[in-house]
């Protein structure tokens, strides 16, 4: 399926429409279908410029590790082993450390491997790292951390970039009513910042500083039909304590 669009709502979910998560989906205009043939065909062509995964580990060679845990019931690879031997850029969203503050960041990964030196790009919610023939350059660092942290919750040496960066979030919804229903009840309860629940995948609205008057372009941007609206965190800082 090309053109996935947002989650339904609720009471219109077609079971028919589920993402490899086996989630929901919807279709944007335009959306076209084509057989796992087709679609493998695309993959090991190399026609694939970038693709983005979630990984359990990934080391200093750029070795990745996201399809399955010894021990642990899985439904499948899936198609993560293609995508990362057939696509030309790879990237890894994830979290730096496990729940139990195990790094997920290594030296060498100890679990079975999906690709070996497919790895590009590293993004977590501490730092940006790149891959590079001397292992991993910390590219950029959060702004609510610091390189002894970054440094503490990685399992792998770093070299920091000359050039290094404070990182610049930007938040994706794929809901936007979602979004302005909720930063609307905390303008009106006079409540505080954003927080991003990154293992569920859910934004709560704390502390909200902004007037409704401040906020009203963004709110008037949320209305418009796209599929994902892009919030700056200079408008809504994300609060990650």
């Amino acid at each position: 399926m090309l053109g996935v669009g947002p989650y339904p709502e609720p009471g219109q979910e077609d079971p028919d429409l589920l993402n490899a998560g086996k989630e929901p989906v919807t279709e944007l205009l335009g959306t076209s279908y084509f057989s796992s043939a087709d679609s493998f065909a695309m993959v090991r062509g190399g026609h694939v410029d970038l693709t983005i995964l979630g990984a359990f580990q990934v080391d200093q060679e750029g070795n990745l590790a996201n399809w399955t845990i010894p021990g642990k019931v899985v439904k499948g690879m899936g198609g993560a082993m293609d995508l990362v031997a057939g696509a030309r850029r790879v990237v890894v969203t994830m979290e730096h450390a496990a729940r139990d503050g195990r790094p997920k960041i290594l030296t060498q990964c100890t679990l079975p491997l999906t690709g070996r030196r497919c790895v590009d790009l590293v993004v977590t919610e501490m730092a940006v790292l790149r891959v590079v023939k001397e292992g991993l350059l910390l590219a950029e660092i959060a702004p609510d951390t610091t390189l002894e942290a970054v440094r503490k919750a990685t399992g792998a040496p770093l070299l920091v970039a000359p050039d290094l960066v404070t990182m610049q979030y930007k938040l994706n919804y794929a809901k936007a009513s979602d979004v302005k229903l909720l930063i609307e009840r905390a303008v009106l309860t006079q409540r505080g910042n954003v927080e991003v629940d990154e293992r569920s995948n859910m934004v709560i609205v704390k502390d909200v500083q902004e007037t409704l008057d401040e906020l009203k372009p963004l709110l008037a941007d949320l209305d418009k039909p796209e599929p994902q609206v892009e919030i700056e965190a200079q408008i809504l800082q994300t609060n990650r304590d």
